[in-house]
């Protein structure tokens, strides 16, 4: 089941998040803000996706995904950036978000704590992959008709696949957001 594979991976994104506070340091509260906007778009993308298949067929079951790049590619070409977004390869935001992360704990000398999550990144990262590679190398679901999305719907896709690349391209003004952010919350 789809939804609940990405519910439970919420609560890991969770943890990165609590990485941050855990930190206790500007660069952790900076982290904070970045991982979270780019969680925000990795994670409601994929959730979309989910959400148009189940509209589509039925079910959330992963076993309705083999073949879905046959009946409906930019379906598959977004969900294939929300993934490795998740894991955070780069150039995705997910990427980012999770350097900032991983150097906030680092920097407050608990390299522990990004073991721990490195390993968890890594496990998560074979579900992310599995999920990937049922929807473009299993043969399946060939009977199934083409996955034709509305055009609001291909919109909010395009919107949060390109959410997940194009801040890369204007980074500056994201630390800035950041910084400015942390500003207006501490008052200095």
């Amino acid at each position: 089941n789809l939804k609940r594979l990405f519910a439970y991976s919420s609560i890991a994104h969770a943890g990165y998040l609590l990485m941050c506070v855990v930190a206790l340091s500007e660069n952790g509260a900076r982290g904070l803000l970045v991982y979270l906007a780019a969680y925000l778009v990795m994670n409601l993308g994929a959730f979309l996706v989910v959400t148009l298949v189940h509209l589509h067929d039925g079910s959330f079951d992963l076993r309705d995904y083999p073949g879905l790049y046959r009946r409906a590619p930019l379906l598959t070409l977004a969900m294939a950036f929300f993934l490795l977004s998740l894991v955070g390869i780069p150039p995705f935001v997910g990427f980012l978000g999770k350097l900032y992360v991983f150097a906030a704990v680092i920097e407050q000398g608990m390299g522990i704590y990004a073991t721990i999550a490195a390993i968890n990144a890594a496990i998560a990262a074979y579900y992310y992959f599995k999920i990937l590679k049922v929807m473009t190398i299993d043969a399946g679901n060939e009977d199934k008709p083409v996955l034709k999305l509305a055009p609001a719907d291909q919109a909010w896709l395009a919107a949060f696949a390109l959410a997940n690349l194009v801040p890369l391209l204007f980074w500056e003004r994201i630390e800035l957001w950041a910084r400015g952010a942390l500003v207006l919350y501490a008052g200095q």
